[in-house]
């Protein structure tokens, strides 16, 4: 508990007074609360006093006024309670988005993405967001009445109030125990509400695999033991949420008897008047939900400190991958590679994934990167983005070390297609510009024409402004890939990075690109992975890597009549492209 309080401590400093108006609030509506009974006491041993109308109609006025002032006290401070968690659910969610979204890809290779979705959602939102505010400042309030009614029982008659409280510990302990097994079985409500979606969220997006392999029946008789699994989950927390309900709530019950019988005894025996033991039977009536809140209190800061430690773990997560303390200019102009002697080696422990790589590629050339699967060829490809960083020798831009340079402008001047096109649930131009200021229609247009994607634009019913469908459930796979090409080109790149995104492109489509890009992007460099022989053969410069090495290096002509490994492939390929355009 105390861990998620100072987790969240540095966010309520942020909106002090709004915090110190709940407390306030709450003060406030103990202090109603206390009134109206000690004002019914006077009403009731005044009425056999012989009160007169005026007085009656007094302490009536004082009771309605304290109620009105209870509820409008109640409807502000839950009002602002509820601000207040919205509010920092926001900033603990938009803080630990902004760390994750910064961190290297190794972190997302450690942690799932449902994993990562899990702690930013339902960690935030049902566990610690409501603790951070409401839990904490409902046991305030909580603490305040049980404390102003336990002192007014005492100035009451203080040999009532251990029949009174005598329930409240069981209670409380009751309350605590109870709690874990209701949280635990909501919990399980939690994971099959998660496997449902997930399950929706695949067959969705595979509905075409669906529906081309017959497989309606299957998918209906899967969701079907999911949705079962999420009702008989509803069912036992439900009846476990009831019969917590009901044995609580009539646990109260208790502490009125025993102050019914001990109190009235003492009425009878005219030691106390009628008005004392209603005074008294309301105020330990209000002991009973502040119990209930401050046991809520305690359950939710154990749900949250397991939270707080799965979000501290995000994180104390640290990029490889950051800015120099001062950073270097990017060079002007037109970019040129030099990889002198990198290397790459995840950690200490780990062989090196990639290692001595030495080559020189000049602006406005086409570099063919290829080689047998998993041979590093895309991880190569990562160093220039500095999605990972080089963990020997150097990558240069000019004369530049790549790491001296900011990663946010120097990644500004490369475009990145790669292999698998990612496409958002948004229109093609928010596709096309990803959010980037200052991208007009001009460039979008400009750009969709030179990935070859300017025709079918015509074709859509709203054009740019036709939203594609989760991960772009309305595009063909070759539409996807253009409009990946589109997006990392449209801010005319000096560097264009395509890990084998021409794939699902035919032959002539992609001759046409080619041209494009030339006169689209004059002097760009262009680093290519490909499985295409005619692609590969233009290449002006064309790298063979071999288990993490490149082993091979030269045109074409140069690597064919050498006779190594690049035959190999390139027949490879070039067979397996003549029986593709033969079937």
């Amino acid at each position: 508990m105390i861990k998620a309080i100072r987790f969240v401590y540095p966010n309520w400093t942020r909106h002090k007074a709004r915090m110190a108006l709940i407390v306030t609030l709450g003060v406030l509506a103990a202090a109603a609360q206390v009134v109206m009974p000690l004002v019914m006491r006077h009403l009731i041993d005044g009425l056999k006093e012989g009160f007169t109308y005026e007085a009656i109609m007094v302490d009536a006025g004082i009771i309605l006024a304290a109620g009105i002032a209870l509820a409008v006290i109640n409807f502000f401070a839950i009002r602002n309670r509820a601000w207040m968690n919205m509010r920092l659910e926001w900033e603990i969610r938009q803080s630990v988005f902004e760390h994750v979204a910064r961190l290297d890809r190794g972190f997302f290779h450690r942690y799932p993405t449902g994993d990562i979705v899990t702690r930013l959602v339902d960690d935030v939102q049902e566990k610690l967001s409501w603790f951070a505010c409401s839990g904490v400042f409902r046991a305030i309030q909580s603490t305040v009445t049980f404390a102003a009614s336990l002192a007014a029982m005492v100035w009451l008659r203080p040999g009532l109030v251990v029949w009174a409280v005598a329930p409240l510990p069981l209670l409380l302990l009751f309350h605590v125990k109870v709690r874990r097994i209701i949280s635990d079985r909501f919990a399980e409500v939690q994971k099959a509400i998660s496997a449902i979606f997930a399950f929706l969220e695949a067959c969705f997006s595979g509905v075409r695999v669906v529906k081309a392999n017959r497989k309606e029946a299957s998918q209906e008789d899967m969701f079907r033991e999911k949705a079962l699994a999420q009702r008989d989950a509803e069912v036992s927390a439900a009846r476990a949420h009831a019969a917590f309900g009901a044995f609580f709530h009539n646990g109260g019950v208790l502490g009125m008897i025993l102050v019914f019988l001990f109190g009235g005894l003492q009425v009878m025996e005219g030691r106390i008047t009628v008005g004392d033991l209603v005074a008294f039977q309301f105020f330990s009536t209000m002991l009973v939900w502040p119990v209930f809140d401050m046991g809520n209190f305690v359950v939710a800061g154990r749900r949250a400190a397991v939270c707080v430690g799965r979000l501290q773990e995000m994180l104390d997560a640290r990029t490889t991958v950051m800015d120099p303390a001062v950073p270097a200019p990017d060079p002007p102009g037109p970019a040129a590679l030099e990889f002198s002697g990198a290397g790459y080696r995840p950690g200490a422990d780990v062989p090196a994934l990639l290692k001595d790589i030495s080559f020189a590629a000049r602006a406005g050339q086409r570099v063919a990167v290829v080689g047998r699967l998993g041979s590093g060829k895309s991880l190569l490809m990562a160093l220039i983005p500095r999605l990972v960083d080089v963990t020997a020798g150097a990558l240069l831009v000019g004369e530049t070390d790549i790491r001296e340079l900011g990663v946010a402008g120097w990644r500004s001047s490369i475009g990145y297609a790669p292999q698998e096109p990612v496409i958002f649930s948004t229109t093609l131009r928010e596709n096309v510009t990803l959010g980037r200021e200052g991208v007009g229609d001009p460039e979008i247009a400009r750009a969709c024409e030179a990935a070859q994607l300017a025709g079918e634009i015509e074709s859509l019913p709203k054009g740019l402004d036709t939203v594609v469908g989760p991960r772009g459930l309305t595009l063909s796979g070759g539409q996807k890939a253009r409009v990946a090409l589109a997006r990392a080109v449209v801010t005319r790149p000096r560097i264009l990075l395509l890990d084998d995104c021409t794939s699902a492109m035919d032959a002539d489509t992609e001759d046409r690109l080619w041209e494009a890009l030339k006169a689209f992007l004059p002097g760009s460099l262009q680093v290519v992975i490909t499985h295409r022989p005619k692609t590969i053969a233009s290449s002006d410069l064309i790298l063979v890597v071999d288990n993490g090495a490149v082993v091979e290096r030269g045109t074409h002509a140069e690597l064919m009549r050498s006779g190594g490994l690049y035959k190999e492939i390139y027949q490879r390929v070039r067979l397996a492209s003549e029986l593709e355009e033969g079937t």
